[in-house]
């Protein structure tokens, strides 16, 4: 079951996330710009989510405002992303 999201700013997104689509697909759509922009998921998720490219979801983002989130800030950020990527890699591959 996909969460509600209650602020009206969160509402307004998924609202009009829902209409950006004419699909079936338009609740997967408005729940991953949910996820989104509540920071819970990356935009490559979001688009996984949605059923689209990242490409679009990123248009899609973008049109409703949403400063995309798009890679780490400092070098000190990029290491430790790399570092956490590679301890689950090595997790995964035992």
């Amino acid at each position: 079951m996909h969460e509600n999201f209650s602020t009206p700013r969160r509402e307004g997104f998924v609202r009009t996330a829902r209409s950006e689509t004419d699909t079936d697909d338009s609740d997967d759509l408005a729940y991953a710009v949910g996820r989104y922009v509540l920071d819970d998921i990356s935009i490559g998720r979001a688009a996984e989510l949605a059923g689209v490219s990242r490409w679009r979801m990123a248009d899609v983002l973008r049109g409703h405002g949403v400063e995309l989130r798009l890679g780490p800030e400092s070098i000190d950020e990029a290491r430790a992303e790399a570092e956490g990527r590679l301890g689950e890699y090595l997790a995964n591959d035992e």
